[in-house]
């Protein structure tokens, strides 16, 4: 987990208003539990709290057992809200798009698979010799796999089976910051967290089973005549 502001990787000013909107939707809340629901280590948000109260947007109320309990002030809560106008997300503090194409490019999958392996990913179908020595080729290259045929013969099965191939975890970010705005990559409907995260793993990415994405669309031949 990142100890310094400047290792976080998004603006200053991002990283503030983000725990100003943590600490506007809990009202009063302690610097350690806000830090928490942003994604903050402890000493970056005492840092961050310590500037805002610098600059009249936030105010201490004393001592919580040994962490202080904050509020908004009056300013800080008004410049909050205008805030909020552009962008509602006050969730986990974003990584940079640097850092995440980066991460992505490193967690490239390698495989190694031979026949036994691939019969065992879709050992709950009946799948030809055949249709094995086509999708071995296809699962070792870099691209997508395109499946076609008529309805009814088993792809979406076929497709729903493919992931079982990887064995391996990926990082997920919570959220990127492109050019000063936030966007959501982590979702619970597609990523699938594993039960353990590993200790001191930078609560702003979430280690996740290798996701895998599927599409699907009726294509015929008249769809693709050219028409004169």
């Amino acid at each position: 987990m990142p100890t310094r502001l400047e290792d976080l990787g998004v603006p200053q000013s991002m990283v503030e208003d983000l725990f100003c909107r943590r600490v506007l939707n809990a009202r009063r809340t302690t610097i350690r539990a806000a830090a928490a629901e942003i994604g903050l280590s402890l000493n970056i948000a005492t840092g961050v709290a310590e500037d805002l109260r610098g600059r009249n947007l936030l105010e201490f109320h004393g001592l919580d057992g040994r962490d202080y309990m904050i509020g908004l002030t009056d300013q800080g809560r008004s410049t909050t809200i205008d805030s909020m106008r552009e962008s509602s997300y006050s969730d986990t503090i974003p990584v940079p798009l640097s850092l995440y194409v980066m991460t992505v490019n490193s967690q490239k999958a390698k495989l190694r698979i031979n026949r036994d392996s691939i019969k065992e990913a879709f050992n709950d179908l009946v799948v030809s010799d055949t249709l094995l020595d086509q999708l071995g080729p296809a699962f070792l290259n870099d691209g997508a796999i395109f499946m076609y045929g008529p309805p009814g013969t088993g792809k979406t099965s076929l497709a729903e089976r493919m992931i079982r191939i990887h064995k391996d975890a990926v990082l997920v970010p919570r959220a990127i910051e492109i050019d000063g705005q936030v966007v959501t990559v982590f979702d619970p409907a597609v990523h699938a967290p594993l039960p353990e995260q590993p200790a001191g793993l930078d609560p702003r990415w979430v280690l996740c089973a290798r996701p895998i994405v599927i599409v699907g669309g009726e294509l015929t031949l008249d769809m693709v005549d050219l028409e004169l």
